[in-house]
C-alpha cells in the first residue's frame, strides 16, 4: 500500500511539474518604439511550432503576459519562440526575424536582430534585439526588445 501512495504522489509531482513548463511568456519592450511579435507553440515537445499567435503590438517600456491556454496550448504544450517583426504597416516591406527554444528551426537561441519602422512612410525608428530566455520562476519564459 505504501508503495502504491508513494507512486500516486510520485506521478502527481510529475504531472503538476510538467503542466507548468513553458506555460507563461513574458513579453518587455526596452526600446523607444512600438515592437511587434507573434509567439509560437509546442505540442507535446515536437519542437512543430503548430500553434501561433495573432500579431501583437507593444508600446515602448511596456511589459505583457501571455497564458498559453489562450494561445490554444494544453497540458505539456509550450511556448518555444518567436517572430520579431520590423513593422506591421503594409506599405513597409516586412521582415521577421525569429528567436526562441533551440530545438525549433529556423530559429536559435541567439538574439536576433532588426531595425524598426513606423508609420505608412516606414520611418526609422530604432535598431531592435530580440532575446528568448527562460523565465525566473518554473513554466516561464521571456521575450525581450533592446
Amino acid at each position: 500500500m505504501k508503495k502504491l501512495l508513494m507512486l500516486a504522489i510520485t506521478s502527481l509531482l510529475f504531472f503538476s511539474a510538467k503542466a507548468q513548463v513553458g506555460q507563461t511568456c513574458i513579453v518587455t519592450n526596452h526600446t523607444t518604439c512600438d515592437v511587434y511579435y507573434q509567439l509560437w507553440g509546442d505540442p507535446n515537445g515536437t519542437c512543430a511550432g503548430a500553434y501561433q499567435s495573432a500579431f501583437y503590438t507593444l508600446a515602448p517600456g511596456n511589459s505583457a503576459s501571455y497564458d498559453g491556454t489562450a494561445l490554444g496550448l494544453k497540458v505539456g504544450d509550450d511556448f518555444i519562440g518567436a517572430g520579431a517583426w520590423n513593422t506591421l504597416t503594409a506599405s513597409c516591406p516586412a521582415v521577421a526575424n525569429y528567436v526562441g527554444d533551440a530545438c525549433w528551426t529556423p530559429n536559435t537561441t541567439t538574439p536576433s536582430y532588426s531595425s524598426l519602422y513606423i508609420g505608412s512612410s516606414c520611418l526609422y525608428c530604432h535598431d531592435m534585439v530580440a532575446v528568448w530566455s527562460p523565465g525566473v520562476n518554473p513554466g516561464e519564459v521571456n521575450l525581450d526588445f533592446y
